[in-house]
């Protein structure tokens, strides 16, 4: 089989190979290096590198830059070279667990297909035409329908021959715990289908195989409106890219778009644009930089127009810049996203949008300006000390060099000066570090404040997944509400929107109207979507209540020094003792954690 690929060929879609005597050299995929190191030997159907020291043979390399198996690297090359792999079977490892995982959600994904086609997916289907998705991009996106029944899904996969475990580790059904009627004996009794009544998205690996899936739900009662797989035996969310095994050979020539949700890439792929990928219901990570870095160098962020997409926006734009990568947002209207432009405006405006894409400061700064008109001077020097601290971490000069033509346009000062400011303005507690947040903060805090400051937000960046658990916790969980409510109060949650969902949760007869509710809507989604932590009930109890315990020490100690300053005595001794019971109890509660 390894006779058959064209080494330097294939390597030279990822990298630039030059030819060097007997063999070719290029930069090395795997590693950042200035010099060339990666040799190609075509003779001998081998790669090395003399600086990381990664080798082999094609096989090898399919494996480490695609981040696949053995026997989907086969397949991978199979296809790309029009090899017949049956010939090739016996030279395999066995396929084994993993590769019968793969199985069954082909299975699934042909159980949602076939629902779609049947009389039951009518609903689907005339949604789909409103959303003007045509029947051919309904076959490429391969999209099914998972149907009302509380167990469609699991009696139709374990009546030939899927284990009910096997199913629940790819995430398809869920074990019961009250929800839905129990069925009548069976492999699948005890179980119900993750995925009902709603529109199903299958998400595939970069070698086009079925990994995953995501449901929209099609009526305002199901929530939450997308609901997505969490991490499986062959499924890591933050490593994964929706679209990405179709777009990806457009990657090279039109580069990358990057959009928030399923419908977006196909009402683009509707329009013509063929390169767009999807997170898979979790926020764009490093971990996406580097997958999609493999393809291209050239990144068009597209997220909806309102400010949460913004946020979004501008976090990604930042992963990307610490990666070395000048990447471009695209300004959608307020309100708009991808798909609905294309829409109703058409492949020329979504072109007109690319063309006019910001780099990711620039973007920054512009926001600054629209957000602050008047700002002067001052307030401009500002906004460079806070993109300080981002422009020295960007490692590659190039980019740093665009970065600094983005401030000096921006605010209308020369290169130099703009180079001068970012390269000698230090990072101050509270400054801005390159962030989510897209409004700057405000200055003017003492340097006791500042340090108070950085404090406390480490204890509230510390809470945020704890208290997300808790809630989530809270609604799925009925022994857990149930000892919680008696041993907890709202004071123990520090973010302001946790503290006033758990007062309703408590007010509420029916907590779960609430996922209903406008102010808490968006949250409960993405809790509901989030992957749980690993603690049991009594461990992560015993965390928030350490936390909460952690804040208020902190607070106390804030005010014995200021006491201390003002010379008060009884306040000092108040709150030495108030401090010590205070570690005391978390003592205890840590004590317990651990036997």
């Amino acid at each position: 089989m390894l006779a058959r690929v064209d080494l330097v060929e294939l390597i030279g879609h990822y990298i630039s190979l030059i030819p060097a005597g007997r063999e070719f050299k290029g930069r090395c995929p795997f590693h950042e290096e200035k010099a060339p190191s990666f040799h190609v030997n075509p003779e001998k159907g081998l790669y090395h590198c003399f600086g990381c020291k990664a080798g082999g043979n094609a096989i090898d390399f399919v494996m480490a830059i695609e981040n696949l198996e053995f026997r989907d690297a086969l397949e991978w090359l199979a296809r790309r070279y029009n090899i017949d792999i049956a010939r090739y079977a016996s030279a395999g490892r066995p396929a084994g667990q993993k590769e019968r995982l793969y199985q069954l959600n082909e299975a699934a994904a042909k159980f949602f297909r076939q629902c779609l086609k049947g009389t039951g997916g009518e609903y689907v289907r005339r949604y789909l035409a409103k959303r003007d998705v045509p029947e051919r991009l309904i076959a490429e996106f391969d999209l099914g329908y998972a149907p009302r029944e509380w167990h469609a899904l699991a009696d139709t996969l374990t009546e030939h021959g899927a284990r009910a475990t096997e199913l629940a580790s790819l995430g398809l059904i869920k074990p019961r715990r009250g929800e839905g009627p129990m069925p009548e004996g069976g492999e699948s009794s005890g179980y119900y289908d993750a995925f009902r009544h709603r529109l199903v998205f299958p998400i595939r690996n970069a070698v086009g195989r079925v990994i995953a899936f995501a449901g929209r739900a099609l009526s305002e009662e199901d929530s939450p409106k997308y609901l997505n797989v969490t991490n499986t035996p062959l499924y890591d969310k933050s490593k994964v890219l929706y679209n990405l095994d179709r777009a990806k050979g457009q990657m090279k020539e039109a580069g990358a778009v990057i959009v928030e949700g399923y419908m977006d890439v196909i009402g683009l792929a509707r329009a013509g644009v063929l390169n767009a990928i999807a997170t898979c219901g979790t926020a764009f990570t490093a971990g996406h930089v580097k997958l999609l870095s493999r393809y291209t160098d050239r990144f068009f962020i597209a997220f909806d127009g309102d400010e949460a997409g913004q946020r979004a926006a501008w976090s990604a734009g930042v992963l990307f810049l610490r990666s070395g990568y000048d990447a471009r947002i695209v300004a959608l209207p307020a309100g708009v996203d991808p798909d609905s432009l294309v829409q109703e405006k058409g492949q020329a405006a979504w072109n007109a949008l690319l063309s006019d894409a910001a780099g990711v400061v620039r973007f920054w700064l512009d926001h600054q300006r629209q957000t602050q008109p008047q700002a002067g001077l001052t307030e401009q020097r500002r906004w460079i000390t806070q993109l300080a601290p981002l422009y020295r971490q960007v490692p590659d000069e190039l980019v740093r060099q665009q970065l600094v033509q983005e401030v000096a346009g921006a605010l209308r000062m020369g290169a130099a000066e703009a180079a001068a400011l970012l390269s000698s303005t230090r990072l101050r507690a509270g400054d801005f570090t390159g962030g989510a947040g897209i409004t700057p903060r405000d200055g003017g805090a003492t340097k006791q404040q500042l340090a108070q400051q950085v404090r406390e937000r480490a204890l509230m960046q510390g809470a945020l997944p704890i208290e997300r658990e808790v809630l989530r916790r809270l609604f799925t969980d009925e022994e857990f509400r149930f000892v919680y409510h008696e041993l907890a109060e709202p004071a123990w949650f520090a973010i302001p929107q946790h503290q006033a969902l758990y007062e309703e949760m408590i007010a509420a007869d029916e907590p779960d109207r609430l996922i209903h509710d406008d102010r808490f809507k968006e949250l409960l989604t993405e809790l509901l979507n989030t992957e749980p932590l690993q603690d049991d009930n009594d461990g992560l109890l015993a965390r928030h209540n350490i936390m909460y315990l952690e804040r208020e020490a902190t607070a106390a100690s804030a005010q014995l020094r200021e006491a201390d300053a003002a010379g008060d005595t009884d306040k000092l001794r108040m709150l030495t003792e108030q401090i010590q019971q205070l570690k005391a109890q978390m003592r205890d509660l840590q004590r317990r954690r651990g036997s």
